[in-house]
């Protein structure tokens, strides 16, 4: 939904990952599980599961996390890290440690009008720690976050080079020369300048991913790269995704519509077009954003906006 086409995302513990992928990552974000001080005031029912031990329970638990990402950040990578709360065992005291157990250097982070720095005598007294971001609610509009920015040191070794990508398990595999077919008929029809990057088939949805994916095997993917579509019974079907993923001019058929029409698109209704169109698959635009695919049929634009993101305007 948000047109990015390089992007993996995975539901997979920070242990498996960091055995996975050592030093691959050029920048890793932390946005660690905390006690949530700094939603109060935007949700009071989390006040309920707060206590005074909390914080230094979500402090362990953030250590055993960033003491995994640090192994798959490369050397001079950096690491950004935030929180939800005010508590400095959560804060200030987390990136003390970072740099004495690992060497990390805190590199300063643009502060706006009402932003706060950290405080070093909430932790081991590290002036560097000023670095750091505090919004306080009263000073700033928003609720309350932490954030830093921290750089991992060089080791001067080269860093280890993960396997290429293999497939990443059972029913992944590459398009057959059938899927083939049907997909480059669907490119020629409705495509004009489009070149996939790597592309794989899982359980008849076929994806493109980055070149540079690594060997994924034993980490559980929710969604490999780009949905391209759908291959159904002789015909493939384009996905919500690669609409959103495409530039207008990228494509040979396109329909431009109201925001009426664009209202009953994504109630999952179909709509009438000019009769002269001929049948084919056609890229909607709307305020001059791409919004999805229909296929037109007979001056009848058939609606393949995803059942399970329909709602009422």
């Amino acid at each position: 939904r948000h047109a990015l086409t390089n992007t993996i995302v995975t539901n997979t513990d920070p242990d498996r990952m960091a055995a996975q992928l050592p030093a691959f990552f050029d920048r890793v974000l932390v946005d660690a599980p905390c006690s949530g001080e700094g939603m109060f005031r935007k949700d009071p029912d989390a006040m309920q599961y707060w206590n005074l031990a909390y914080p230094k329970e979500c402090s362990t638990r953030q250590r055993t996390i960033l003491t995994q990402a640090v192994k798959n950040l490369k050397p001079g990578g950096e690491l950004i890290y935030s929180t939800c709360t005010f508590a400095p065992e959560e804060d200030e005291q987390i990136i003390a440690w970072l740099v004495e157990t690992f060497g990390f250097e805190i590199l300063p982070v643009k502060k706006y009008p009402g932003m706060d720095s950290g405080i070093p005598e909430w932790a081991n007294g590290n002036p560097d720690l000023k670095n750091c971001v505090r919004i306080f609610p009263h000073h700033f509009d928003g609720e309350g976050h932490f954030i830093a920015k921290l750089k991992k040191p060089e080791t001067g070794e080269p860093d280890p080079k993960p396997k290429r990508f293999r497939g990443i398990g059972r029913n992944i595999e590459m398009p057959t020369k059938d899927e083939n077919v049907l997909l480059n008929q669907f490119k020629d029809d409705t495509l004009t300048d489009v070149n996939f990057k790597k592309l794989v088939v899982f359980k008849d949805h076929l994806y493109s991913v980055p070149e540079e994916t690594p060997n994924l095997s034993g980490i559980k993917i929710v969604r490999l790269g780009l949905e391209i579509g759908t291959f159904k019974k002789n015909r493939f079907e384009p996905s919500y995704a690669l609409a959103l993923a495409l530039h207008a001019d990228q494509v040979k058929r396109q329909v431009v519509i109201d925001q009426l029409q664009w209202a009953k698109y994504v109630h999952g209704d179909t709509f009438t077009v000019e009769p002269s169109l001929s049948k084919g698959w056609y890229l909607l635009v709307c305020a001059n954003q791409p919004v999805g695919f229909a296929k037109v049929v007979n001056g009848t634009a058939k609606n393949f906006f995803p059942k399970g993101l329909r709602f009422i305007v």
